[in-house]
């Protein structure tokens, strides 16, 4: 016999939401993308091979240093981990 439990639209629950938080970070501008990745990875524990990182809606190249992609200080890449 199998028992359902009843639920009341007022019991307290348990939720989890992953959320995208600033994490400021010291770099030079000659660095790359990846050494940006390693760097966060050492802070916040998200796997570079998972990170990809987006300015102004385009993916920045993991090869390429940030003044190649006209990162300046104050900027705010974006992280979106690969699924």
């Amino acid at each position: 016999m199998k028992v359902e439990e009843e639920t009341n639209p007022q019991d307290e629950i348990n939720v989890y939401l992953k959320v995208i938080k600033t994490v400021p970070l010291k770099i030079k501008r000659s660095e790359t993308v990846s050494q940006l990745q390693t760097k966060l990875a050492k802070t916040e524990g998200a796997d570079p091979e998972l990170q990809k990182l987006f300015l102004h809606g385009d993916r920045l190249q993991d090869n390429k240093m940030l003044a190649e992609h006209s990162i300046s200080g104050g900027q705010h890449p974006e992280p979106v981990p690969e699924s």
